[in-house]
């Protein structure tokens, strides 16, 4: 089946780490792969709660796909647009998801005017971002399908031509099973099947979901 890049998005490996300084102050980047509004709070809360004595900790993050997608971020008493805004349009300029990113400042005594505090947290993010491993996901399709047994072959004949993630089996007096797909091959999947089986499998698709 060929390949398609619109249901493939990546997110860190793990947590990073990256020093930024300008002008005397230091700039501490961290950024994770977080998986919801709770976990991304909790990192936040625990940054500020160890490194109490900086001057602000600023942050962004970013959760889901598409219409789900959760963003949000904070100047954490920097001016207005000057550090949310340029870590999130980091974050999102390389297309990442469930992706936190807090930069933590130290104030080294000179002012960098607006444009250079936003340098400084862009840059600061940028270096975080370099040093992280990143992993690929896929958005996919959940289906639940029933059929009768008499038709298996022809069913795992179009299954196993998709490379479908059977999830699970149950057998009774229809075969019922549990399968992902990626989104950019479902339609095409779902005809395919149909048209295998004459009709006969029931098949219930659910809304996509990251894999």
């Amino acid at each position: 089946m060929a390949d398609s890049e619109i249901d493939v998005y990546q997110t860190l490996y793990t947590g990073v780490n990256a020093e930024y300084k300008v002008k005397g102050s230091r700039f501490l980047g961290l950024a994770a792969p977080v998986q919801n509004e709770k976990e991304a709070e909790s990192i936040i809360h625990d940054i500020s709660r160890r490194l109490h004595d900086a001057t602000h900790h600023c942050y962004a993050y970013t959760l889901g796909t598409d219409e789900q997608r959760i963003d949000r971020y904070s100047d954490a008493g920097e001016p207005s647009g000057t550090a949310g805004r340029p870590i999130m349009e980091s974050i999102l300029g390389r297309r990442l998801v469930n992706v936190l990113c807090v930069v933590t400042r130290y104030f080294g005594g000179t002012r960098l005017g607006t444009g250079g505090l936003a340098r400084a947290y862009a840059e600061c993010t940028n270096l975080t971002l370099d040093a992280a491993t990143l992993v690929k996901h896929y958005i996919v399709a959940t289906y639940h399908a029933a059929f009768p047994y008499t038709i298996t072959g022809s069913v795992m004949k179009v299954i196993n031509q998709y490379e479908v993630d059977i999830v699970q089996t149950l057998y009774g007096e229809k075969t019922e099973m549990d399968i992902r797909i990626r989104k950019s091959l479902a339609d095409n999947f779902e005809k395919d099947i149909r048209d295998a089986t004459a009709g006969k499998i029931q098949l219930k698709r659910e809304e996509p979901v990251s894999g």
